[in-house]
């Protein structure tokens, strides 16, 4: 596990979900972060293509509410405890 954060996009779950392999995220970071916006994309997938990914059905995924404010201030935090969050 690394030691660094991700906020997932639609696509990067999307895409991972289709190849079965969205178990790398886990892997790879310490902590998975999904917008509610991307949750509800996804929704929206799954109503064309069923075997769309859930991210709220993942014990790992934190769904999160974000704005712009929130972010730029999520961002600051971060970055003054010397973390790095990534965004895809």
């Amino acid at each position: 596990m690394g030691e660094e954060s991700i906020v997932c996009d639609t696509s990067l779950l999307l895409y991972l979900g289709r190849i079965k392999k969205v178990t790398i995220l886990p892997a790879l970071y310490k902590e998975v972060y999904v917008p509610e916006k991307v949750a509800l994309e996804l929704d929206a997938g799954r109503l064309l293509r069923a075997n769309t990914i859930d991210p709220s059905m993942l014990d790992w995924v934190n769904v999160v509410s974000v704005s712009e404010k929130v972010s730029v201030h999520a961002h600051i935090v971060i970055s003054t405890e010397g973390r790095n969050l990534k965004c895809p």
